[in-house]
C-alpha cells in the first residue's frame, strides 16, 4: 500500500470511528483505527505497521481527549507485531487475519489499560467480556475489509475492460 492510500484508510477509519457511534449503538464497540493499523501491518510489513500505528494512534488520542501518546504507543506496537506476523506466517486466509485482529484487540486493550495504570490520570478500564466482544467485532470488520481489499481491484479491472470493448450483437435468424 502506498502512503496516500494508507493515510486515506486511517483517515476514513478515524472519521467513521468518531461519527458512527452517534448513529449506531453497535458501532461503538468496533475500533476501526486498530483494524486499519492491523490491515496496514499485514499488507505492508512491520515498518509500515509501525508508522501507521503511530499516526493513527496519535490522531485517535487527539480526537478522544485522553493522554496524548497512549493509543499511539499501543497501536504502533500492534502494527509492528501485525507486520511481523505477516512476514513470519502465511496470513492470506481470512480466518487467520481474523485471529490476528482479535489477538491485536486483546493486546491493544492490555497496553492501553496498562499505560493508564502507570499514569496517575484515571483512564479506561477493560473487562474481559467487553474486550472479547470488541475483538469479535473487530475480527468481523477485518474479514469484510480483507474481502473488499481482495475483490476491489478485480472488479475495477473488469469494469475498465468492459468500458474499452465495443459490443457487437449477432443477428439471429
Amino acid at each position: 500500500m502506498t502512503t496516500p492510500r494508507i493515510l486515506a484508510v486511517v483517515g476514513a477509519a478515524l472519521a467513521a470511528q468518531t461519527t458512527a457511534p452517534r448513529f449506531l449503538d453497535a458501532a461503538a464497540n468496533v475500533d476501526l483505527p486498530l483494524v486499519a493499523v492491523v490491515f496496514a501491518g499485514l499488507t505492508g510489513g512491520p515498518v509500515v505497521g509501525l508508522w501507521t500505528g503511530t499516526a493513527g494512534g496519535l490522531a485517535q488520542d487527539l480526537l478522544s481527549g485522553g493522554v496524548l501518546g497512549v493509543n499511539g504507543l499501543a497501536k504502533s506496537l500492534i502494527g509492528t507485531w501485525a507486520g511481523w506476523m505477516s512476514v513470519q506466517f502465511i496470513t492470506f486466509q481470512a480466518w487467520r487475519r481474523a485471529v490476528i485482529v482479535g489477538a491485536a484487540t486483546l493486546a491493544n486493550a492490555a497496553c492501553v489499560v496498562g499505560v493508564y495504570a502507570l499514569v496517575s490520570t484515571p483512564g479506561p478500564s477493560a473487562h474481559l467480556r467487553g474486550v472479547a466482544m470488541q475483538g469479535s467485532a473487530n475480527a468481523s470488520v477485518g474479514i469484510v475489509a480483507t474481502a473488499v481489499a481482495r475483490w476491489a481491484p478485480v472488479m475495477q479491472t473488469r469494469r475498465r475492460g468492459r468500458r474499452g470493448r465495443a459490443r457487437f450483437h449477432r443477428r439471429t435468424r
